[in-house]
């Protein structure tokens, strides 16, 4: 058991530390980008064109009105992370070794951002609890989000001889959390915060890796051909090589557009309006041209999903849709290298490598978008993640 690792480094962004990055960004020849500086050192912070600065002269600095910051608990409350696994290794011949073990983790009120100043659904700024003290912007506290679960089973098998290596390495897990490493929860209303409860957003089911390195049984000192020509043609090489395949990465559903939520600090979610959402890992990718079936290149049913639009004045909801509730494509990736190693003599000695990254040259896709509110990129794959597409890769290196 150990306790949450979270430091308090975000608190560099509180008020008034963060006050100065409000600075308006300059104009240049009719330019505005992020590379052009916004004053001089002569000049200073423009105090008129961005506000009036914090007295840091009192002990108590107040928040101006449309100002949000972070911030921690009076009493922090940091709490804990359980771990244990079990493995069980056995050496099934002199050269091969296998294992498999499960391993748990859970960790105890996970350490994350909790927007203290979130209001319900319809009633905006004003609902804000913090809203009677005039502050109406988002108040983020490190503090425990949550419980996270991780249950896996872990599984190696190896082989070695001499030089030679071989490995497959094989997972089966589920890790479930309310956001992810330093994210903050989508819906932030206190009443609501178990609605973030689903899969890791780096959750894959399988996870299956093989890796070996064969070094050449030919030439000097070798098992064959340990003299003459073709021992000296043939030996020295070594071909190596990493094979991964994996699950896809789940999928989370959102609607961008909140329409009349007005919940302030959270966001919204679509309806799921059928139980079984189809996914059709097959389809086409990229946008639909003109004229094209939109059926043809979504990757899920996209009218499994309804916006939420409720009238104003009317009681406003979260959608019902659960978080990464779907899951994306899987990941195949294989690559190689083949070195061959010289000796010049003494301790001097060349290496020739060239490597292939993704050998196969296989397309790798990214999750479709998640904006239900977005109706032209909503259920489409219109990128590719990895390597991309093949790259050879050659290098020469000298040993001394």
């Amino acid at each position: 058991m150990s306790s949450d690792p979270k430091p308090f480094i975000d608190f560099r962004n509180a008020f008034p530390i963060a006050f100065a990055w409000s600075i308006p960004s300059a104009t240049f020849n009719g330019t505005n980008n992020a590379f052009l500086p916004v004053t001089t050192l002569r000049t200073g912070l423009q105090e008129n064109i961005y506000g009036v600065p914090p007295d840091l002269s009192q002990g108590i600095v107040p928040l101006p009105r449309g100002a949000g910051t972070t911030t921690w608990p009076k009493d922090v409350q940091r709490k804990y992370i359980h771990t244990w696994n079990l493995t069980v290794q056995r050496e099934l011949t002199s050269k091969i070794t296998g294992q498999v073990g499960y391993v748990g983790t859970r960790v105890i009120g996970q350490m994350g951002f909790v927007n203290i100043n979130a209001s319900a659904p319809g009633t905006g700024d004003l609902g804000r609890p913090l809203a009677p003290l005039n502050i109406v912007s988002d108040i983020n506290s490190i503090q425990p989000v949550g419980d996270v679960f991780y249950d896996g089973l872990q599984s190696q098998l190896t082989y070695h001889a001499g030089e030679t290596q071989v490995g497959v390495v094989y997972t089966f897990s589920k890790a479930i959390n309310f956001q992810d490493n330093d994210g903050n929860p989508r819906i932030q209303w206190p009443d609501a915060l178990d609605r973030n409860r689903g899969l890791a957003g780096y959750d894959r089911t399988h996870n299956f890796q093989a890796y070996w390195v064969l070094a050449s049984p030919f030439g000097p000192g070798r098992k064959w051909l340990s003299s003459g020509l073709a021992g000296m043609l043939l030996g020295d090489w070594q071909v190596n090589g990493v094979l991964s395949a994996t699950s896809g990465l789940p999928i989370n559903i959102v609607q961008g557009v909140g329409g009349n939520l007005n919940a302030a600090g959270s966001g919204q979610i679509p309806d799921q309006i059928v139980s079984d959402v189809k996914v059709f890992d097959n389809n086409k990718v990229g946008n639909p041209p003109a004229g094209a079936n939109p059926g043809d290149y979504q990757y899920f049913d996209r009218t499994a999903y309804a916006v939420v639009s409720i009238p104003a004045g009317q009681a406003q909801r979260f959608g019902n849709v659960g978080r990464n509730s779907l899951r994306g494509p899987g990941f195949f990736n294989l690559d190689l290298g083949l070195f061959r190693t010289v000796t010049l003599g003494g301790a001097y000695r060349v290496q020739f490598r060239a490597e292939m990254l993704n050998v196969l040259n296989h397309p790798n896709f990214a999750n479709p978008g998640t904006d239900a509110s977005n109706s032209g990129t909503f259920g489409y794959i219109t990128q590719t993640t990895g390597t991309g597409e093949r790259n050879y890769r050659f290098a020469l290196r000298f040993f001394f």
